[in-house]
């Protein structure tokens, strides 16, 4: 059985009611982990509880978790592997700021997003996962209305072809 499979699986209650509300995805002002000195300070996700998520759910899917990186300078989020045999493994990308996550092909630069059906992190409604035809689809002007202009002045600059580059980026 597959770790990732090309099912596309709706996660989570929020992802569910944010879907059909059509307003899914406007993107969180400080996602992208950009700010300026007039900014408020962007929030904080919970790596205790996702980390213990991703754990509880690679046990469920029968793997484990082999490490959690993340360079906070570097990068608006963190990158747990998990690895069901030496053949099934995928990276979850867990956003630092907002509780978002997407998986991707491991040590793929930038980010290539998959789907994972067999591994579900909506426990407790926690993180909002992203699909891969979500992350993978090209930013519109609505999805970075939310975001400040110290946001915008890196999407200018970075210019991300993908959804998923502004969310977990790279840009320094």
């Amino acid at each position: 059985m597959p770790l990732c499979g090309n099912d596309v699986r709706r996660h989570g209650r929020q992802r569910r009611e944010a879907v059909r509300a059509n307003i899914w995805p406007v993107l969180p002002r400080g996602v992208t982990g950009f700010s300026s000195s007039t900014d408020t300070d962007a929030p904080a996700t919970d790596r205790r509880t996702v980390l213990r998520i991703i754990h509880e759910a690679a046990r469920a899917a029968g793997g484990h978790v082999t490490e959690a990186e993340g360079d906070p300078v570097l990068r608006s989020h963190w990158e747990v592997q998990i690895v069901r045999s030496a053949a099934e493994h995928v990276s979850v990308l867990v956003n630092r700021s907002h509780p978002i996550a997407a998986f991707a092909r491991p040590g793929s630069f930038p980010p290539s997003f998959v789907d994972c059906p067999d591994i579900d992190l909506t426990m407790g409604d926690v993180l909002t996962v992203l699909s891969a035809a979500d992350a993978e689809r090209a930013p519109a002007s609505g999805d970075l209305a939310a975001l400040s202009e110290a946001e915008m002045h890196e999407v200018r600059y970075w210019k991300p072809e993908k959804l998923g580059w502004v969310i977990f980026n790279w840009w320094d």
